[in-house]
């Protein structure tokens, strides 16, 4: 089975490649979670070690209404879990900003909270044409500070250095700038936590039609660190004493 890694550095080359051709196209506008979305798809399906699932509830979430975006199951149907789960956003022109940051923090704890097995990939994939990435990154909210405050730690929590790949946000910090942040995880799964979440940006490309840049792909791995008394997933930014596996 590929590696965390591997399975990012094709599902950012997959993407970019397919939205470098809709750009070409003069399309790049039209592109959306949706259809971006059956393009993740066909890419895991095509490594013939996982039969990927769009829109499932997680099997730790059971009796909930609350699903995501891609779950990866494996190819035996003697194997009811999952090896991996994967959110997808792509902000646009019609986005708020603001509101983009709070739901792709939801989206971290979301892949974090679901029960994974050997691959056990959490990963959040942000693609989108550059002046809204810069916008959701980069543009400062000079009049309005809680919009500023969500941004930096917003840019903080998700790396796009890959020299520099780990954020983290503990639960005072997500409690102040995303206090909605559970809103996306079943109570009884979320049980609680306050804990913090960690991220760590495994690739990314950059996507051009000659010099110029148009678009952007990253994916981030998320786990979630124990609070007081929540069991935790452990990512490779984190310390292994504060957690459990």
């Amino acid at each position: 089975m590929r590696t965390k890694e591997e399975l990012a550095d094709i599902l950012v080359s997959g993407v970019a490649g397919w939205f470098q051709h809709i750009a070409c196209q003069h399309l790049a506008g039209l592109v959306d979670e949706d259809t971006a979305r059956m393009t993740i798809v066909q890419l895991l399906n095509a490594q013939n070690q996982f039969a990927p699932v769009v829109d499932i509830v997680p099997p730790n979430w059971k009796g909930s209404k609350k699903r995501i975006d891609v779950g990866l199951k494996g190819t035996s149907t003697s194997f009811k879990g999952l090896y991996g789960a994967i959110e997808l956003k792509w902000p646009g022109q019609s986005d708020d900003p603001h509101e983009c940051r709070l739901s792709t923090v939801q989206d971290a704890i979301r892949v974090a909270f679901v029960e994974t097995h050997n691959l056990s990939a959490h990963f959040v994939l942000l693609a989108g044409e550059s002046p809204w990435i810069t916008t959701l990154f980069d543009k400062p909210h000079p009049q309005a500070q809680d919009r500023e405050d969500r941004r930096v730690v917003f840019s903080s929590l998700f790396s796009r250095d890959l020299q520099k790949p780990c954020g983290e946000a503990d639960n005072k910090t997500l409690i102040q700038h995303f206090p909605k942040h559970l809103d996306r995880v079943p109570l009884n799964v979320a049980n609680n936590w306050n804990g913090k979440l960690t991220t760590e940006l495994l690739s990314k490309v950059n996507v051009c039609i000659g010099k110029r840049d148009v678009g952007n792909v990253f994916v981030w791995h998320c786990t979630r660190v124990r609070g007081r008394k929540q069991n935790a997933l452990l990512g490779s930014c984190s310390s292994a004493s504060n957690v459990d596996t």
